[in-house]
């Protein structure tokens, strides 16, 4: 991914980024702040409730057109066993920025008390079993792969010392997004409640 993003920087009058999870406002080029990643976190909640896409047509322009006019279906209808959810999703999905959350914080606040009354958001111990069901062999190939090259690079020779002249590395800028960072928890908790749900009902 890095080699193949040399010389692909943002260009001024383009979009950049996943077509089908691109805020109105952003598509219509009338800037842009905090609230294109509430949407863009809302398209994600819903795709995770739903299991399946919700803006995407046969080719880009068909993309950005449902974005900017498609009606939302209604989760009560694609996913009854999140129908809770529908009015935190809907105003995550607001097309006008000022009907949206104003922060991530905000959604994962209203997300984690509709979730919690409803009874759909997972303990821990029932992501990680549904998990474990879902991708438990694959999970497991990667962890030995990865015991094994940790392995070869143990075993090979030690290099030489770095020199004590060289300056000390720079720590990396704290993380500040704490609300967006949690609002993305919670949707993987909560989409793996739901599916949880849906599996002890089917």
């Amino acid at each position: 991914k890095a080699r193949g993003a040399v010389g692909d920087a943002t260009t001024e009058g383009t979009l950049k980024g996943k077509l089908g999870y691109m805020a109105p406002e952003y598509v219509r080029n009338l800037g842009a702040d905090r609230r294109v990643d509430i949407f863009a976190l809302g398209v994600v909640l819903w795709e995770a409730l739903a299991q399946r896409r919700l803006f995407r047509g046969q080719h880009d322009a068909d993309t950005l057109t449902q974005v900017l006019t498609a009606p939302i279906p209604s989760l009560g209808e694609v996913a009854p066993a999140a129908a809770a959810l529908e009015a935190v999703v809907r105003r995550a999905l607001a097309r006008a920025p000022a009907e949206r959350f104003p922060t991530a914080a905000a959604f994962a606040q209203a997300l984690a008390a509709a979730a919690t009354a409803a009874g759909l958001l997972a303990t821990r111990e029932a992501v990680a079993a549904h998990v474990q069901g879902l991708a438990g062999p694959e999970l497991t190939r990667r962890h030995r792969a990865l015991e094994a090259a940790l392995g070869r690079l143990q075993a090979q020779p030690a290099t030489a010392a770095p020199s004590e002249d060289l300056p000390p590395r720079p720590r990396p800028p704290r993380r500040t997004a704490r609300g967006w960072f949690a609002a993305a928890a919670l949707v993987l908790a909560v989409g793996a409640g739901v599916a949880v749900v849906a599996a002890g009902n089917a």
